[in-house]
């Protein structure tokens, strides 16, 4: 049998009444039911310390800035060690040029929290992205930094059909793309 994938993903809590928290609770509960067997799972997220409901391990969030989160090396050091960990955020990708695309997209806040740019250029990471759109832009596309930062994740999970169509139309054709969506 296959060893388990490690899987933190980061969002609002599981446990908070926010939009984004409930999506992060379907999502998670889901797969610790019917994928426990593949993922090993954590949440880290904010807007509430957590519950004893759910049967996976949960980190909150501290010290977040201009939604970078200076804290991410730690919770992934505790939660995977030194093994691969799948990286699952449930956010809007204009809060996370900083983690998909450091070396291009790093800003000056980054630069607030010494190491962290380091951290993930060398990580032992997969980066997925969980993209809830609910408009598009010009000629029904995302912002061009938008594409960049949907660019640097090796995964992009969409919402449904329209969801999947602006993200397609924002990063190009579907063939050199089909590694990013599933």
């Amino acid at each position: 049998m296959a060893e388990k994938k490690n899987l933190l993903v980061i969002s609002d809590a599981p446990s908070s009444s926010s939009g984004l928290g409930r999506i992060c609770r379907d999502l998670t509960t889901r797969i610790h039911a019917n994928l426990s067997g593949v993922y090993r799972l954590a949440t880290a997220g904010y807007a509430s310390p957590g519950s004893s409901k759910f049967g996976w391990v949960q980190y909150n969030l501290e010290g977040m800035s201009e939604w970078i989160l200076p804290t991410l090396p730690e919770i992934v050091n505790d939660f995977a060690g030194k093994e691969r960990c799948v990286i699952l955020f449930i956010w809007d990708a204009s809060r996370l040029g900083w983690f998909s695309q450091p070396e291009r997209l790093a800003s000056d806040s980054l630069m607030k929290f010494p190491g962290l740019k380091e951290w993930l250029l060398k990580a032992n990471i997969e980066k997925w992205l969980y993209c809830p759109l609910d408009a598009s832009g010009p000629n029904d596309k995302l912002t061009f930094p938008l594409a960049l930062t949907l660019m640097g994740f090796d995964r992009l999970l969409a919402y449904g059909p329209f969801g999947e169509g602006v993200i397609r139309r924002t990063i190009g054709d579907e063939e050199s793309n089909k590694r990013h969506l599933g």
